[in-house]
């Protein structure tokens, strides 16, 4: 009796473990045909994508300028740009030779009279100071003046109106 039991407890549990398996299988199967078709629809779109691309930039290609034609406008002025310089320093041919020894000379020049005339620098600014001070000072009297003058003329004003 008990190995009749366990012979019909073996056969409940085969069937339900059977019955599991069945499930899984046909989620498996559900599972792997959802993603058979997203890949395909995936690869679709991305094939299209790329052709949608490609066209793009063959429709970019046709629309390129090219280097050419905008090199064949600028050599001829280039070569006038050339032609005119070669002219200019054909006019002026030390120029440019004499030019930087010159700027270096008139900047060791005035260095040099920086560093002589230091006294005499300092004096000039010192006095340069006082000067705009008593400027500052004379201004703001001025505006006192003009603000008492002002004050006057409103009295003076107020007592010929009333």
């Amino acid at each position: 009796m008990l190995n009749r039991f366990l012979i019909e407890y073996k056969k409940r549990e085969a069937k339900k473990i059977s019955a599991r398996t069945a499930a899984f299988q046909t989620e498996k199967k559900a599972l792997y045909a959802s993603a058979r078709k997203q890949a395909k629809d995936l690869a679709r779109e991305a094939t299209a994508c790329l052709e949608e691309g490609k066209a793009r930039v063959l429709a970019l290609k046709n629309d390129e300028v090219r280097a050419d034609k905008f090199s064949e406008d600028v050599v001829p002025i280039w070569h006038d740009v050339e032609d005119s310089t070669r002219r200019l320093l054909a006019i002026y041919p030390a120029g440019l030779e004499d030019l930087f020894p010159r700027r270096s000379n008139a900047i060791n020049t005035a260095s040099e009279m920086l560093r002589a005339n230091a006294t005499t620098r300092s004096e000039a600014l010192a006095e340069c100071v006082e000067k705009a001070d008593s400027q500052l000072y004379k201004s703001k009297q001025d505006e006192m003046v003009a603000a008492d003058a002002s004050r006057l003329i409103k009295q003076y004003k107020n007592l010929l109106i009333t």
